[in-house]
């Protein structure tokens, strides 16, 4: 209905008395019916319109009309949030490098690329079915939990590390393994890197079976866990003197 599509909004609305109204004259003539019945309701709104001899500015309503801050900001995109209602955060273990904590952070989330969740996307991948057992469906929770390839893993890093038998249903379930385990604080941190660097091989080894055509066993990750968390725990923690020989035997044997 404007004639001038950059006039400002003063240029548009004076005041008569107490009352502003709009001026008529710049904007399109005739008018339809549609035009019209809308052109008079915003009359109605500007007339309720109160005037104040304050200077202009802007208010952050979310914290009850304070002024506006980053924190304020984080406090409203956390209220809508899901984390909050996950009621789970991943601890992540510093003597294990970062693309293991990453990769286990995502499969926690569900955010692993594997077939099911690509299929999701509309994308093609053929058979669903686990490249490492050939049977089941290749999802997060079955590759890690279900599998028996992973079943066998789990079963030798439990009496590895001294464990009760473990029974996941989930990569959450896995993740809090740590908590059972012996040897105080330093304890829980090496057998909460070895679960982050097991979940890093089963992962490894399933991308070798999809895009390689590489079949694995449950020894040959086993002995990939073992050898890899020996190095870097070796040489990422204050462990600088550890036995390749005794820690065959158990991880934690220097805490005793």
């Amino acid at each position: 209905m404007e004639k001038k599509k950059f006039c400002s909004v003063s240029a548009r609305i004076c005041r008569v008395g107490q009352v502003w109204i709009l001026n008529r004259n710049h904007f399109l003539s005739p008018m339809t019916l549609l035009c019209d019945s809308e052109f008079r309701e915003m009359e109605q709104k500007v007339e309720l319109l109160s005037y104040v001899m304050d200077t202009d500015r802007w208010r952050w309503n979310e914290d009850g009309n304070k002024d506006f801050s980053i924190q304020s900001v984080k406090r409203l995109l956390q209220k809508n949030t899901e984390l909050q209602q996950v009621g789970f955060v991943l601890k992540w273990v510093n003597w294990v490098p970062s693309k293991c904590n990453i990769m286990v952070w995502r499969a926690e989330m569900g955010r692993l690329a594997v077939k099911t969740e690509l299929l999701k996307r509309n994308i093609n991948v053929g058979s669903l079915q686990c490249n490492m057992c050939d049977w089941g469906d290749d999802s997060v929770v079955h590759l890690f939990t279900a599998c028996f390839i992973a079943q066998e893993v789990w079963s030798a890093i439990g009496k590895w590390c001294r464990l009760s038998p473990i029974i996941a249903f989930e990569v959450k379930d896995l993740l809090q393994l740590y908590k059972e385990a012996e040897g105080g604080k330093w304890g829980k941190i090496i057998v909460h890197g070895i679960i982050v660097i097991a979940c890093w091989f089963i992962w490894r080894a399933r991308n070798e079976s999809v895009f390689q055509e590489k079949k694995t066993t449950g020894r040959i990750i086993i002995a990939n866990i073992k050898r890899m968390s020996f190095f870097w725990c070796k040489h990422r923690s204050k462990f600088k003197d550890l036995s390749w020989d005794n820690w065959l035997i158990s991880p934690l044997y220097m805490l005793y």
